[in-house]
């Protein structure tokens, strides 16, 4: 999703929800039902890095980890963790966006940092 005028925009550093089911009550609650891998390519085309997003008109949620398989950014560096979302990004409609933070806030088992107002971490 681009950022439009009148858009907020958040992020969550190193985040948690302790099992899938919670992160699966995240995105239920706020009817994110849309799905996608996003594929990003460095070092000349060497090293693959993905980022998991989940969207629906007027909001959207990126992670670093996909938090329903486990799978993280780099696959086979780390070990599957279902629940673990990793970095956080959201961007959306200004109360779309806040429920959605409350959500997290609500379901998180353990999150490191947090930047209102902005996508600092992914």
């Amino acid at each position: 999703m681009m950022m439009k005028k009148g858009n907020l925009e958040w992020g969550f550093d190193l985040t948690d929800f302790g099992s899938r089911k919670n992160f699966e009550k995240v995105l239920m609650a706020n009817r994110l039902k849309r799905y996608r891998k996003i594929t990003k390519t460095y070092d000349e085309g060497k090293r693959r890095y993905y980022s998991y997003n989940w969207y629906d008109r007027g909001l959207s949620i990126t992670t670093g980890n996909n938090p329903i398989t486990g799978v993280y950014s780099q696959p086979r560096q780390r070990p599957i963790e279902p629940g673990y979302a990793s970095y956080i990004g959201i961007e959306g409609k200004p109360t779309r966006v806040v429920g959605l933070v409350s959500s997290i806030k609500k379901r998180a088992k353990f999150v490191k940092g947090e930047s209102a107002g902005k996508r600092e971490f992914i």
